[in-house]
């Protein structure tokens, strides 16, 4: 008898199993398994993409980091606080008495702290560069002049100029940790009259 020819796949694979004498539900589990290459290739891709997700979020932290660090470093915050301070001091000054070095190392500005009817200037503060310090000595002039403290405005500084021009005074100030460097300058009018 002469075979009968096979119309479509589905007639082929129907006669190669029942020859191989495999069952159709054996055939089943067969067809839902993976093979080994589908497997390794399915995790390969994942470790790509774990690893190209590891590298990016290394990259956002490390810039995060820096940014962070711009912002917050210990030259930035000094250099906030000294022109915070400078502006402060010098403003509450008279703008009647003013004395800074010939070489523009310190600058003393002088206040009235007292309430009496007639003001007097009774109180001076001196801004000072001690070492890698810019410190700030403040005291009273009355009855003769002493000093009542001294503290540190800011670290890290590595120069720092004053000079005064009638009623303003001017500072510049350069901060330097190793890794940022930072230029201040601050200038302010003294405002008090007497």
């Amino acid at each position: 008898m002469p075979e009968k020819r096979l119309t479509t796949r589905y007639d082929f694979v129907r006669r190669v199993r029942r020859e191989a004498g495999i069952s159709s539900r054996t055939s089943r589990r067969l067809r839902a398994a993976f093979t080994i290459t589908e497997l390794v290739t399915t995790m390969l891709v994942v470790v790509i993409i774990v690893s190209a997700l590891g590298v990016a979020l290394v990259g956002g932290v490390r810039g995060w980091q820096v940014a962070y660090n711009r912002t917050y470093s210990d030259v930035v915050t000094g250099g906030y606080i000294a022109r915070k301070t400078f502006d402060t001091l010098v403003r509450r000054a008279s703008r009647q008495y003013s004395d800074v070095d010939d070489a523009g190392r310190w600058l003393e500005v002088y206040h009235f702290e007292g309430g009496g009817s007639t003001p007097v200037i009774d109180s001076y503060v001196r801004l000072y560069l001690d070492g890698a310090e810019l410190k700030l000595e403040y005291g009273s002039l009355i009855p003769e002049r002493k000093a009542l403290g001294t503290k540190t405005v800011c670290t890290n500084v590595s120069s720092c100029f004053f000079k005064t021009d009638f009623r303003s005074a001017q500072m510049i100030l350069e901060l330097d940790n190793g890794l940022q460097r930072a230029t201040v300058t601050s200038s302010a009018v003294m405002h008090s009259r007497e």
